[in-house]
């Protein structure tokens, strides 16, 4: 979960304080805000009333350190969907909700969009500035499709596996470049819970083909070393 309060300081010169507070192996479903019946989030849900609440945020690692690193550098990973709330009073819409696609690679340079800092020439091309939303306003679609890409290279583990993801709407497929049996394709719509792995099954095949194709245009955009393994 990611939280960004702004706070105005009552001096002559008026300056902004940022407070950010960041959880580890938070889903939404464990946030009042978020629709979540099993714990009480009072503050949490607090910050979404008085605040913006993001309806499809993404993380791009399930690794806690690496994740946490990604909103300072913008680095890659497999997405999951998290909360994600900004309060700035005065300019984010109190209970506005974002329903466009965005993720934590994206919140440092949204952070420098919000104070009217330029990205720095350093930072990544791909890293989006999504503050817009914070303002009310809408999200180019052609930046921000609705479409994630991911991948998890279990490097220090046993198994050695290496995935690539490709999420849109509808589905949402898994490679497992060394474990071809264990590919997984998702149908969002039919199975949001994601229990059931269709991958394989009758009727499917026209669809892994053309998500592996998208998939395959991303890595060789980001030079993914493990493109030749994606077939």
């Amino acid at each position: 979960m990611a939280a960004l309060a702004f706070t105005r300081n009552l001096d002559a010169k008026p300056a902004l304080n940022l407070i950010a507070i960041v959880t580890d192996d938070q889903a939404a479903w464990t946030l009042g805000c978020y629709g979540g019946r099993e714990i009480r989030t009072p503050n949490l849900d607090r910050l979404a009333t008085e605040g913006v609440r993001f309806a499809n945020a993404f993380v791009h690692t399930p690794v806690c350190s690496p994740s946490r690193g990604t909103y300072m550098t913008g680095l890659f990973g497999t997405s999951i969907r998290v909360p994600l709330m900004i309060r700035y009073p005065g300019v984010g819409k109190p209970g506005k909700v974002v329903e466009e696609w965005v993720t934590n690679a994206d919140t440092f340079a949204t952070v420098l969009g919000l104070l009217g800092i330029e990205k720095p020439s350093v930072m990544p091309a791909r890293i989006r500035d999504y503050s817009a939303a914070v303002r009310g306003e809408k999200l180019p679609p052609e930046e921000f499709p609705r479409e994630l890409f991911g991948q998890y290279d279990l490097i220090n583990n046993p198994t050695k596996r290496h995935m690539r993801m490709i999420r849109t709407d509808r589905w949402k497929l898994v490679l497992h470049l060394n474990a071809t049996a264990q590919n997984e394709l998702y149908d969002l719509a039919a199975d949001p819970g994601e229990p059931t792995n269709v991958f394989g099954q009758p009727g499917t095949t026209e669809t892994v083909g053309e998500l592996t194709k998208r998939l395959r245009r991303h890595m060789a955009a980001i030079n993914d070393p493990r493109l030749n393994e994606v077939h």
